[in-house]
């Protein structure tokens, strides 16, 4: 069932991908998130795998950027500066 979601994904984001632009016609979007379909397949990933706050990924992250910056322990946080 994973596999068909994360397949229904890669198809939307194809098909979103594929518009081409016509001046005075296709809209620019100025602002706004902007995701593929790998960055959504893994959120959807870590939301089915019951992850809602930091998850797999964000403490890989974590201790990737503790390495690359030579220091013991480094915190994921949001915007805001709470904890993800």
């Amino acid at each position: 069932m994973r596999e068909k979601i994360r397949k229904n994904i890669r198809e939307f984001y194809r098909k979103k991908s594929g518009k081409r632009f016509t001046h005075g016609i296709t809209r620019i979007q100025y602002a706004g998130a902007l995701f593929d379909g790998r960055k959504v397949i893994a959120m959807v990933d870590a939301i089915l795998d019951g992850w809602f706050g930091l998850g797999k990924k964000g403490r890989e992250f974590e201790l990737m950027f503790s390495e690359y910056l030579g220091v013991a322990r480094t915190v994921l946080t949001n915007l805001s500066g709470t904890r993800c």
